[in-house]
């Protein structure tokens, strides 16, 4: 069978930017000064910006994050994002490669979407940097996308289009996820470790 390529070399730009902004205590509507104390919480805003213009499309994605993170021990760390924003707009898509994309995994991510966020992520770890011991590395996360807003539309009894849901003229994704790493680093000496990992 024949493998179909798919190469267009031209002139191609890409631009972007990042900004990230934290505070040493949550922001929040009320005081925290003795959680402020005990965990050592941190609030972060986050902004990003990346424009691609290529041949055969132009894509630009958005991101904004707003979330806290704090230390509930000396081996346990704790992140909260409430809000987590993704729009990607994809605009000139030549239908060459349209037609090269069909039945592709990597299809959605050529398409206008927009992913709204809003997770939950553990890490527990009891690794010394002083001790060459054995120690354990576990990382929990959990989040939920669109949701709310597939919510709101259910309370405006308004029906979504061939079951897709728009904000701004964009669909949505909607999804639950959750997931966990588990490992652990056994130490043999201070070069070499062997490591067993579940993922799920």
């Amino acid at each position: 069978m024949k493998k179909t390529e798919y190469t267009d070399f031209g002139n191609l730009i890409e631009l972007g930017a990042e900004t990230t902004l934290k505070f040493p205590k949550f922001l929040l509507p009320f005081r925290t000064d003795q959680f402020v104390k005990k965990y050592n919480p941190k609030t972060s805003l986050s902004l990003a910006y990346n424009y691609q213009h290529r041949p055969d499309y132009t894509r630009t994605i958005a991101n904004m994050s707003f979330g806290y993170t704090w230390k509930g021990n000396n081996n346990v760390t704790h992140n909260i994002k409430p809000v987590e924003v993704n729009l990607v707009r994809i605009s000139n898509l030549s239908s060459e490669f349209a037609d090269w994309l069909k039945d592709k995994y990597i299809a959605y991510s050529y398409q206008s979407h927009m992913v709204s966020v809003t997770g939950y992520n553990m890490t527990f770890s009891n690794q010394s940097i002083q001790s060459k011991r054995d120690f354990i590395y576990v990382r929990y996360n959990a989040e939920s996308a669109g949701n709310i807003l597939y919510k709101i539309y259910q309370l405006g009894g308004a029906p979504g289009d061939s079951g897709v849901y728009q904000i701004f003229n964009t669909p949505f994704a909607q999804y639950i996820r959750n997931d966990i790493d588990f490992r652990y680093y056994n130490v043999i000496d201070k070069n070499t470790s062997l490591v067993y990992r579940i993922y799920a």
